[in-house]
């Protein structure tokens, strides 16, 4: 079975104290992801390490380049792809403190929010356990 690496972004910001959390909406004619919100999420190219994946990622995104504060969450999770494509993906996740906003929506995305911690676990879309997310989040 094939092997694609992938990153993780749960992309955060402070402002007077307050934490919020980015959540982008797909688009709803995405057969896979149609409609619901996700996090940044993207591969690996050959010739990238997994912080570099994950600024071109951030950037391609959202435009966003101002990073504050990369985190590694030790996570890595496995999970087979749901396409037409037969491969297992090996995900690494990340916490990123930005600063600034988006600025360049990717056109796979139809919009975006930026949530408070109870409404972002909520809203965003999380294929594993939700108290998973909320232990990660727990710190900030």
């Amino acid at each position: 079975m094939n092997i694609k690496y992938k990153i993780l972004a749960i992309i955060y910001k402070k402002k007077n104290k307050i934490t919020k959390f980015l959540a982008l909406r797909n688009n709803p004619s995405n057969k896979i992801h149609g409609g619901d919100y996700y996090v940044v999420a993207g591969d690996v190219k050959k010739d990238e390490n997994y912080e570099d994946a994950l600024r071109r990622e951030i950037n391609d995104e959202t435009g966003i380049e101002n990073i504050i504060k990369l985190k590694h969450l030790k996570e890595v999770y496995e999970y087979k792809f749901k396409g037409k494509s037969n491969y297992l993906c090996k995900e690494h996740a990340y916490l990123v403190e930005i600063d600034g906003d988006v600025k360049n929506l990717s056109s796979k995305y139809t919009g975006f929010k930026w949530l408070g911690k109870n409404n972002f676990t909520k809203t965003i879309q999380w294929d594993n356990d939700k108290k998973d997310l909320i232990e990660i989040l727990k710190p900030i």
